[in-house]
């Protein structure tokens, strides 16, 4: 039973240099705080991808989701991971900052890899704009 979709955000913002998952390579990232849901996923993410970039290639740090806004907008992140219900208020917050321009990154292309290896676990899906009052269309995984 599903009481509601909790999806996978890979968010970043304008001019950070990242612009899909295999650009996070050397940027310092926010995996989610430690032992929570988001950094099991973003491992999970990570390990599914086809690209070379790896966790291990990243300069990463252990944030909540409050404190990686804070940390983007105050330009000690380049990106964070993400997994929680929609609107995420953090989130929501960050692409309706002034002069800010998010960015979501697909990540579509490690939902195959994800359910092999753990389990028919994960869909694609989007992340309506409505939800973030943002203009994008991007492409998420979800645990089914």
């Amino acid at each position: 039973m599903i009481l509601y979709p909790n999806r996978m955000h890979v968010v970043s913002i304008e001019g950070r240099g990242v612009a899909k998952m295999a650009d996070l390579k050397g940027k310092r990232v926010s995996t989610g705080s430690p032992g929570s849901a988001t950094e099991v996923m973003a491992f999970r993410a990570d390990r599914g991808r086809r690209a070379s970039t790896r966790t291990a290639d990243m300069k990463r740090e252990r944030l909540g989701v409050a404190e990686s806004v804070n940390a983007i907008k105050d330009g000690k992140i380049d990106a964070f991971f993400w997994v929680g219900g929609l609107p995420t208020a953090a989130v929501t917050d960050l692409a309706n900052t002034p002069s800010t321009k998010i960015k979501m990154i697909d990540h579509a292309d490690a939902v195959a890899a994800m359910n092999k290896k753990y389990g028919n676990l994960y869909v694609e899906d989007a992340i309506p704009k409505d939800d973030l009052q943002a203009a994008w269309t991007p492409t998420t995984s979800r645990p089914r």
